[in-house]
């Protein structure tokens, strides 16, 4: 058993915002996360044509992949579930307890999610949280600081940060991206959930999907060259160490 530092790669592959030309948006989000042991799916955007569509623009097998990850169950992350899994019928499929029974009964190795910490490897999760929309966000222990990937980040991006921090405690947080859910927040509060994730140590941000320009804007002003500009084709990569 040694240490081995490899490369995790994460490709957003639906997204309304665009960062690739050639590519598909619309409203929603996925990603893929690639990682020498497993290639896993985070969220399915709201079309499966479209959310399969641009992993075939983008070199990636459906079939491939060796686990699915949803973080909520609206539609706009769960739409392109249905699709998917016509291609890949057997992967495992990480979702909430309190997901319906339409996408639990769905084709697929429903693996039932009631708690936060380790998945496999080096993937973590939050567990639900939440008030009346529960949501879990995917977090990657990488070599630079954990990774955290939201949704929607519904119970609010500043506090889906705050549990990664309970879940992995000692690792600096190289960066959050996804959804933030900030698309309506007025521009005092928006710089007060700024000040409060560089308070907690977020190194680098890449909101995206429903964050909205307004917090684009402002988080590229007060992060700067740590601020990414993401969408539909980003790319980002890391190094991890994982057992062998």
């Amino acid at each position: 058993m040694k240490d081995k530092r490899d490369e995790c790669r994460i490709t957003i592959v639906f997204d309304n915002y665009r960062a690739r030309s050639g590519l598909e948006t619309d409203w929603g989000f996925a990603c893929v996360v690639e990682t020498p042991r497993d290639k896993v799916l985070f969220d399915t955007g709201g079309s499966g044509d479209i959310l399969l569509r641009n992993m075939n623009k983008l070199g990636m097998d459906p079939s491939g992949i060796t686990a699915v990850v949803l973080s909520h169950a609206h539609g706009d992350h769960t739409g392109g579930l249905r699709m998917f899994l016509q291609e890949n019928p057997r992967v495992p499929v990480y979702m909430g307890s309190t997901f319906p029974r339409s996408l639990k009964s769905l084709p697929g190795s429903t693996v039932v999610v009631e708690k936060p910490g380790n998945l496999f490897g080096v993937f973590y999760t939050t567990g639900e949280m939440g008030g009346s929309i529960r949501e879990q966000s995917l977090i990657i222990d990488a070599s630079e600081g954990l990774i955290v990937i939201t949704g929607c980040a519904h119970p609010g991006i500043v506090h889906i940060v705050e549990r990664a921090r309970e879940i992995l405690p000692g690792k600096k947080i190289h960066l959050v991206m996804g959804g933030f859910h900030l698309l309506s927040t007025p521009p005092a509060k928006l710089e007060k959930i700024c000040f409060q994730l560089r308070s907690l140590g977020v190194a680098n941000t890449a909101p995206s999907h429903c964050s909205g320009d307004r917090c684009r804007s402002l988080f590229s002003a007060q992060y700067g060259e740590h601020f990414i500009q993401s969408g539909v084709g980003s790319v980002f990569s890391f190094s991890i160490n994982e057992q062998q």
